[in-house]
């Protein structure tokens, strides 16, 4: 078997307008010099590759999700596909990347090790949230709102489904922080919409909010003001 190209076919290069999959920097400055397989390395990664996808409020994958995989399985021993796949998710716990939760019907299920990741482990071991196998019958129990939800609550107006579904995207993407400055950020401007929130986030996230204090000082107008009309 071709590891690098099972299916023996030349790959024709990422199309334009794919959906992209966010990895952390700290994946490659820190976790691969400790990762000492190449099975850990993709195991890993389809974890993150799976976990952004999900559309259900648990951000997790389990071990049977990842073992039903077929682009993951294809590049695995047929006869120990189960046991290099749980090896690897055992290094990844190792290492600090991912989180592990077993589950009552002797499964496993697997958070990425960020905030958002950490909080929701801690909620599934503690009941507070209830994991199905099904992404689109994932439920909550007894779910506290997130401090960003709050404060959206308390600066921009109602929460719909559609806005919370965005939130929680946002939760696993930046840190809580950024999405409560933002918030205020929007209040303050007089722009309350999740779309002008959406999108100092991701000013944030690709030229740093560090260097937020100094743009607003040295621009003359909002450069978000075409996402909104001001009353």
């Amino acid at each position: 078997m071709n590891v690098n190209n099972p299916k023996g076919m030349q790959f024709e290069g990422f199309r334009t307008g794919s959906r992209a999959v966010t990895i952390p920097v700290e994946f490659f400055n820190e976790l691969m010099p400790n990762l000492n397989k190449g099975i850990e390395i993709r195991v890993i990664l389809h974890v993150l590759y799976m976990i952004f996808r999900k559309s259900g409020r648990v951000r997790a994958v389990s071990f049977e999700e990842l073992v039903n995989e077929t682009a993951l399985r294809v590049v695995l021993s047929e006869d120990a596909y189960r046991i290099q796949i749980k090896e690897a998710l055992n290094k990844g716990v190792e290492v600090g990347a991912l989180l592990e939760c077993k589950l009552n019907d002797q499964d496993f299920l697997y958070f990425l090790n960020n905030e958002n990741g950490r909080r929701q482990h801690q909620q599934v071991q503690t009941g507070v949230l209830s994991f199905s196998k099904d992404p689109q019958t994932t439920v909550s129990i007894n779910l506290s709102k997130t401090t960003p939800i709050i404060v959206y609550e308390q600066e921009i107006g109602t929460i719909t489904p559609v806005i919370a579904e965005a939130i929680r995207e946002a939760e696993a993407r930046y840190p809580t922080e950024w999405i409560i400055e933002a918030l205020n950020l929007a209040s303050t401007n007089n722009a309350r919409s999740w779309r002008y929130v959406d999108a100092i986030l991701k000013r944030w996230e690709k030229e740093g909010r560090n260097n937020e204090t100094a743009w607003r000082n040295n621009e003359s107008t909002d450069p978000y003001s075409h996402l909104y009309k001001r009353k």
